[in-house]
């Protein structure tokens, strides 16, 4: 059964395979897929995208437009070497 959370698009709630570790999060449960995934550096490019760590001057501006423009706040994502959102570039 998977299961929603904040800023997690899915999670496997299920047991794994026996014999085969299952990674958890800070509160216990299991980890997504992008929660294994490092952290890409701060300013990152690719496909149209930026990355911004979570609590910069940077991120803060891109959260508050992301706000603006789809009236819902903006939760960091979770990675292994900290957090942030890729964020589109404007053009």
């Amino acid at each position: 059964m998977k299961t929603p959370a904040p800023n997690i698009l899915e999670i496997e709630t299920e047991n794994p395979a026996p014999g085969r570790a299952m990674a958890l999060d800070l509160f216990g449960a299991p980890a997504s897929e992008n929660q294994l995934r490092t952290k890409p550096p701060h300013g990152a490019r690719g496909r149209g995208m930026v990355w911004l760590d979570y609590e910069t001057e940077e991120w803060r501006c891109a959260a508050d437009d992301y706000r603006d423009q789809h009236g819902v706040e903006l939760q960091a994502e979770s990675r292994l070497g900290g957090r942030g959102n890729w964020f589109r570039m404007g053009g």
